[in-house]
């Protein structure tokens, strides 16, 4: 029943509005589960850093050789943008040069943990990292490696 205030709307209108309402219930059901996802993905406790790790990195970012993603992290950190702290805690992980210096060792971190759980010793899990790596700086014209999380650091 549509009360006197509502007789102007034709049919039409008032399925769109119950269309919108229903497009609006569901974009919050979906911002509800991004949330809920993004809580279960937290870790329970946040990752605290070292001053040796910090220590660590900066001594990294300051090599001659060190990684282009490196250097430009090393750049932000002089201007004030992040920290050393940020980066490895997690806290800069929105940052692009962020992303593009950690996002190389996500791949080999998943590939640790299927290994792992495939029943691989340590042993097994280290050697097949260490082939991985041979076999990278064969193809790399600079025979680099990605800095920010070697294998000693794992």
């Amino acid at each position: 029943m549509t009360t006197p205030e509502q007789d102007w709307r034709t049919p039409e209108v008032r399925r769109a509005e119950a269309e919108l309402d229903a497009s609006m219930d569901a974009m919050e059901e979906v911002l509800r589960s991004a949330q809920e996802l993004q809580d279960s993905l937290r870790p329970a406790e946040e990752p605290v850093a070292s001053e040796e790790d910090v220590r660590a990195i900066e001594r990294e970012a300051a090599k001659p050789d060190a990684p282009a993603e490196l250097r430009a992290l090393q750049r932000k950190v002089e201007a004030g943008e992040l920290s050393w702290r940020d980066v490895l805690e997690g806290r800069a992980y929105a940052d692009p040069d962020v992303r593009a210096a950690l996002e190389p060792n996500l791949s080999r971190m998943g590939t640790t943990y299927q290994l792992f759980q495939e029943g691989h010793t340590l042993d097994e899990v280290v050697e097949a990292h260490r082939q991985s790596q041979q076999r990278r700086n064969d193809d790399d014209d600079d025979g680099g490696e990605n800095i920010v999380l070697r294998h000693d650091s794992w």
